[in-house]
C-alpha cells in the first residue's frame, strides 16, 4: 500500500461542506475516505438507519422464537395422536385456533417488519 503524503485542499460552499460533513458522520468514515471512496466507485455503506432498524430485527427474532417454540409443541401433539392418545374435540379445536393465531401473527410481523425496512 502506498504510503499517503500529498495533501489536497478545495474550495466549497457552506452548503456543500455541511452536506459532505453530514454523509461522512452518516457514513461513520472521515472525509477524506469518503472522497477517496467516491473516485473508486466503492458503494458507502448508510448507517443511518442502524439504529431504527436493529430493534425491529431483534422484536422478530424473539417473536419467531415464540412461533417457532409453538410449532415444537404442534408437533409433539401430532406425535402423540399419531401414537394413539386422544384429545377431544374442543382441545384440537382450541389447538388449530392457536395455530392459525400463530401464522396470522408470524404474516403481520413480517410484512411490518418488510415495511420498516424498506420504507
Amino acid at each position: 500500500m502506498a504510503s499517503k503524503i500529498r495533501q489536497m485542499n478545495f474550495r466549497a460552499t457552506e452548503e456543500e461542506m455541511a452536506a459532505i460533513k453530514l454523509l461522512s458522520k452518516q457514513r461513520k468514515i472521515s472525509v477524506s475516505e469518503l472522497i477517496l471512496l467516491s473516485i473508486k466507485n466503492v458503494p458507502l455503506k448508510d448507517y443511518s438507519h442502524e439504529k431504527e432498524f436493529l430493534p425491529h430485527l431483534l422484536q422478530l427474532i424473539k417473536e419467531l422464537r415464540y412461533l417457532n417454540n409453538n410449532i415444537n409443541q404442534a408437533t409433539i401433539v401430532l406425535h402423540q395422536v399419531n401414537n394413539g392418545h386422544k384429545y377431544s374435540h374442543d382441545e384440537l379445536a382450541t389447538f388449530n385456533m392457536l395455530l392459525k393465531e400463530d401464522i396470522r401473527l408470524k404474516e403481520i410481523l413480517v410484512q411490518q417488519f418488510t415495511q420498516r425496512v424498506y420504507k
